[in-house]
């Protein structure tokens, strides 16, 4: 008997993996999301620091399919590489029988590509979920000219446009992506970002951070310069940065320089369950980012129930 359930193949530009667990951790919630009404398959390319192309193929809430090719500066290289690889993401789908009804693109760049070939080659309708937080300068000149066609093309050829709230479609339709739009809010799982059953008082005041911790878009380095204003009048707090390892080292550099190293403490990324026990302990999250669309940890800091300060 056939499965009554649609077939979705979701295809992102940003997907949590190896590199990066964090990188697009909202795409992935989503598809969990959607895996209780339709039956989801993830393909996820990136490039990595390898000789050859590698695959990683699990089936836990879904199948997922990442595939990770040989990194290279050269564009025209990195094309014919990034190609390859999507060649064998689809070939590894096609092995599990998975023949999807509906695409849906998450990021559209460079991803795009791939939902327009899947449209014009193999007539597979096609969505797409847009998250980049770019969108929201609202200056198509800063965006370049092979990114524009790809924002034109897939919005033209688009079953359907997501946004996760209507500033953000409109800061989609000034960067000229056109189509029929619909408003979805991104989610968060209530089950684990909810409020502690009890609280203990904190002998500080407990202050969270949890991202990226890229500067150029999190602001990391303007947060740390607000807390070294704040600790001019009180030290009666604490802050926390929870973030990737690597990226620590310049804002650990910032804070000593900023001489309010005593204040702060920097954690790695943790899982789900780890940074929602984090919220529940803290008293107030921070957020200071140069632009965003609809963030997660500010949803799910106010799911837990701690105000939040953006």
């Amino acid at each position: 008997m056939k499965d009554p359930k649609i077939k979705a193949l979701w295809i992102s530009s940003w997907f949590p993996n190896r590199k990066d667990r964090l990188l697009g951790n909202f795409v992935a919630k989503q598809a969990q999301a959607v895996a209780n009404q339709c039956n989801i398959a993830v393909i996820f390319i990136a490039d990595d620091e390898i000789g050859d192309y590698e695959i990683e193929i699990s089936d836990e809430d879904f199948l997922k399919i990442l595939v990770y090719y040989p990194k290279t500066s050269n564009r025209l290289v990195k094309f014919f590489r990034f190609t390859k690889a999507w060649k064998i993401g689809l070939q590894a789908l096609k092995k599990h029988s998975f023949k999807p009804d509906i695409v849906h693109l998450n990021i559209l760049n460079p991803t795009g590509l791939v939902a327009l070939y899947l449209y014009f080659f193999r007539k597979i309708p096609f969505v797409i979920t847009e998250h980049w937080s770019s969108y929201n300068r609202r200056m198509p000149q800063m965006i370049e000219w092979h990114h524009r066609w790809l924002i034109k093309m897939c919005g033209r050829f688009s079953s359907k446009i997501i946004g996760m709230s209507p500033f953000f479609v409109e800061s989609m339709e000034k960067n000229g992506l056109n189509g029929s739009f619909e408003v979805i809010p991104n989610i968060i799982n209530g089950d684990v970002f909810c409020p502690p059953k009890s609280k203990m008082r904190n002998e500080k005041f407990q202050i969270l951070h949890v991202s990226h911790l890229w500067d150029e878009h999190k602001n990391i380095s303007g947060i740390l310069r607000g807390i070294q204003l704040l600790s001019e009048k009180r030290i009666d707090f604490h802050l926390t940065i929870v973030g990737p390892i690597e990226r620590h080292e310049p804002h650990i550099t910032l804070s000593k320089t900023l001489n309010i190293n005593h204040l702060i403490t920097f954690k790695s990324s943790l899982s789900y369950q780890e940074t929602a026990h984090e919220m529940q302990k803290a008293d107030l999250f921070v957020m200071l980012s140069n632009r965003e669309g609809l963030p997660h940890v500010l949803q799910e800091a106010l799911a837990v129930g701690i105000p939040v300060v953006v």
